[in-house]
């Protein structure tokens, strides 16, 4: 990986080749969060929507 310094918002960063910045280690750590919280709400979305089918169906999911 080819990385180069340079200026962004008055902070000596790095930047890829393709001109995106390197995440600062808190930044990276921001972002794994989001990340984490955000898989965390799809899985709650699919069960809730899975628990809606079975209920549709006439079957309570606590039962099983």
């Amino acid at each position: 990986m080819v990385l180069y310094l340079g200026i962004h918002k008055n902070q000596l960063r790095y930047f890829m080749a393709n001109g995106e910045i390197v995440p600062l280690p808190e930044e990276q750590e921001r972002l794994a969060k989001e990340q984490e919280r955000l898989i965390k709400e799809q899985a709650i979305q699919r069960i809730e929507r899975l628990e809606a089918i079975l209920r549709s169906q006439g079957i309570d999911p606590n039962q099983l």
